[in-house]
């Protein structure tokens, strides 16, 4: 499956892993766990929300 993003949906999505994984790096092992897991679940969101635009 090919998802197009615009140049400015992928800069957010990358602000976001990077936001994440600097918090998760200054998380305990749950805590980080929790955090890829919320990334994961907002790029999965932004990911259907495009697919339903289209």
């Amino acid at each position: 499956m090919k998802i197009d993003l615009t140049s400015e949906q992928i800069h957010y999505l990358k602000y976001l892993v990077l936001k994440g994984i600097a918090e998760a790096k200054e998380a305990s092992a749950p805590e980080s766990q929790k955090i890829y897991e919320t990334i994961l679940l907002a790029l999965d969101q932004e990911v259907r929300e495009e697919n339903n635009l289209n």
